[in-house]
């Protein structure tokens, strides 16, 4: 019989002959954009804490008051004793502002894609995903069953064409057709074609579900989505557009949401086995992401100062001859490459006082190993604008000079 801790330790010698082996290391995160790293203090520039609510006083006190009333944890799932009044209001408060019928909160962004996709469809669907949709959306369609196809990224013209042979080829029992995206694409800061996306659902008969886990508190005059972003209400188009998003990235908390009709919620509930067998979200996580919510509404200087921060930084890197891709939101790739070269570049930074994460395949494609920068309205401009100026500087000089030859240990 053979050692599968033999074959754990060959599979770990192989990633790290590749650069691609991962490693976690203790941060402490710091006022102001900042973060506490390996001893030294660093420009935060990894963190999805886009509004810098994570560290927020009215945040952490509300997360207080929720502990102090309703316990350190939700005792059960929601459907015996784990559905508390305040995880409703949040429910409600969500929903509202997002503009949908109706919010079911899930214990993380994870759990609520993995619930929406293998609850809502069935194994007689067809499944449409861009090809950088994320894994979670992924392996919630292999949980339903259902037929999986891959479309380029954003390219509408080819999913209209496979959604055209789809329908030439089925018959009026053949399960619904389902287009599957990010509102903003987390590894290259992209925005989804919603408008587009929304026409081919109407055309075809199909169904959108659309993770806006990086679009929420990002996109959109008040922060409310990549929905918002392009004048769209998710009410008016309930049957044709799920959205699901996250608390754990703008709104500094923690917890997945999916956003729907009625059915929606009723399908969840019922049928989504990440709800149904899981421990409700706990307490200090609702109440933090209600007081969040409430400060997102009550005041758009965040949501403005992300977006003038963000529009920034990319001008910054695309002036330094950086490749960053499409990006349009708070997420920047500088993108390098080789995997070594990416780590070689962070290791570099974080001498600088900069913390900026490689990414490395498989997290995105083969020969796009990357910096993934993000922009928190936490930083003060100047101090932003110096840090982008480093990035600049420190891959300029690596793409010059060609792939260093040291090992450097690994991230993402």
């Amino acid at each position: 019989m053979s050692d599968w801790r033999e074959r754990l330790r060959a599979r770990r010698a192989a990633l790290e002959a590749k650069n691609l082996l991962r490693r976690m290391r203790p941060m402490s995160p710091a006022q102001g954009g900042h973060i506490r790293f390996d001893g030294g203090d660093c420009i935060d520039l990894c963190s999805n804490d886009y509004l810098g609510l994570s560290r927020n006083e009215e945040v952490i006190a509300g997360a207080r008051r929720a502990a102090e009333k309703f316990g350190a944890g939700a005792r059960a799932s929601r459907l015996i004793t784990g559905n508390y009044e305040l995880l409703e209001e949040l429910e409600g408060e969500l929903a509202s502002f997002k503009g949908t019928e109706t919010a079911t909160v899930f214990p993380s962004g994870y759990a609520a894609n993995l619930g929406a996709c293998s609850a809502l469809i069935d194994s007689g669907d067809t499944v449409f995903a861009d090809r950088l949709a994320h894994a979670c959306l992924v392996d919630g369609v292999r949980l339903s069953g259902a037929k999986l196809r891959v479309f380029p990224h954003n390219d509408v013209k080819r999913l209209e064409e496979l959604l055209e042979k789809n329908a030439a080829r089925s018959g009026a029992d053949s399960g619904v057709a389902w287009i599957l995206c990010e509102g903003v694409y987390s590894m290259d800061g992209d925005v989804a074609p919603l408008p587009d996306l929304l026409q081919l659902a109407e055309k075809f008969g199909a169904a959108i579900i659309m993770d806006d886990a990086h679009g929420t508190g990002v996109l959109g005059e008040r922060g409310r989505g990549t929905a918002e972003h392009f004048g769209i209400d998710p009410a008016a188009h309930a049957g044709r557009l799920v959205i699901t998003a996250t608390m754990s990235k703008a709104l500094g908390a923690q917890g997945g949401v999916v956003l729907g009709a009625g059915e929606v919620r009723g399908a969840l509930v019922n049928s989504a086995r990440p709800f149904v067998y899981t421990t409700g979200l706990a307490p200090a996580a609702v109440g933090a992401a209600l007081e969040s919510l409430r400060i997102i509404v009550r005041d758009g200087h965040r949501v403005r100062a992300l977006r003038e921060n963000s529009a920034m930084a990319r001008s910054v890197l695309r002036g330094a001859g950086l490749n960053i891709l499409r990006s349009e939101s708070a997420i920047i790739p500088a993108v390098l490459g080789d995997a070594e070269r990416a780590l070689r570049a962070s290791a570099l930074l974080r001498e600088r006082g900069v913390l900026a994460l490689a990414v490395r395949p498989p997290t995105v494609p083969r020969g796009t190993s990357r910096l993934r920068l993000t922009v928190s309205a936490a930083l003060e401009v100047a101090v932003l604008e110096a840090a982008c100026r480093q990035v600049g500087v420190v891959c300029n000089s690596l793409l010059a000079r060609g792939v260093p030859n040291a090992n450097v240990e690994g991230e993402v």
